[in-house]
């Protein structure tokens, strides 16, 4: 069974990735302070964003719809056999329930969906991880169940842990109450964030402090969770920061090989632009 793999704009890929391993790549609209629609493509300024989203105001995310997830699918459909859509976590975006009824339109021998739990660079690292086994045949998928199987398993050790600047951009989208925001804000304290396994955020940790800090808290994580062999480092951040130089130069002291990626738009309008994190996949 050939198989055909698509994401949406919730994943931080770059322009390269999709194009070298043929991803299915969905855009998400973004309406923007002054009511502009723009589109998270897979060729937008990112950094020319990143000014945008610093000026202020609110932005606000359109999930994709069913039509929109029907006509990639079909579009995909002419090349392969079988497409698997690995969306945004369904905590986070009705994306999710509109692909369920994309896929009742076109049929689940046609199309699997499969919620990634997960956002920015962790929905990334579950991508690029899918599509390149299925591409070099390292797993073997006889069935959509054998093919459900795979995805629970490799979901399963995936890691994902991110600090935010302020807690300012998840207050504004709802991703916290008020409360916790005033404790937060009053203290002056960096979120650490990391995601459950029902796909919602929740708080690992809250640093006080500037990069020391930032780096004993991912250090100790990738301590505890150890990576499996041979499994790429992703590092994620937003503009450039004395904090994203830091833990560039940490990782390149512990000689960790990793690849950086920038958060894209669909994100960065939740967790704002001054975010660090790092995902990986544990043995």
């Amino acid at each position: 069974m050939k198989i055909g793999v698509m994401t949406d704009s919730g994943a931080d890929l770059k322009p390269d990735e999709i194009e070298n391993l043929n991803i299915g790549w969905l855009p998400v609209e973004i309406i923007t302070p002054d009511g502009t629609h723009i589109r998270d493509t897979e060729d937008i300024d990112i950094e020319g964003f990143y000014k945008l989203v610093e000026k202020g105001g609110k932005f606000i995310s359109v999930q994709l719809k069913p039509c929109e997830i029907v006509d990639k699918a079909e579009h995909m459909l002419k090349t392969y056999d079988h497409v698997l859509y690995i969306t945004m976590s369904s905590a986070m975006s009705g994306t999710y329930e509109n692909a369920l009824m994309a896929q009742k339109e076109i049929g689940k021998d046609r199309l699997t969906v499969f919620d990634s739990r997960s956002i920015s660079t962790g929905q990334a690292a579950l991508v690029l991880k899918v599509t390149k086994d299925i591409r070099d045949g390292k797993v073997s998928i006889e069935s959509i169940e054998k093919l459900a199987d795979y995805l629970d398993s490799v979901r399963a050790h995936l890691r994902f842990y991110f600090v935010l600047e302020t807690l300012d951009y998840l207050r504004d989208g709802g991703r916290i109450g008020k409360a916790q925001y005033l404790v937060g804000h009053m203290l002056k304290l960096k979120p650490a964030l990391s995601i459950n396994d029902k796909g919602e955020i929740y708080p690992e940790s809250k640093l006080r402090g500037g990069k020391k800090r930032l780096i004993s808290f991912f250090e100790k994580l990738l301590t505890e969770h150890q990576m499996a062999e041979n499994s790429p480092l992703h590092f994620v951040h937003g503009i450039e920061t004395p904090m994203a130089g830091a833990m560039r130069g940490w990782l390149g002291e512990r000689g960790i090989q990793y690849t950086e990626r920038l958060s894209r738009p669909t994100t960065t309008i939740h967790g704002g632009p001054y975010s660090t994190g790092l995902a990986w996949f544990t043995g």
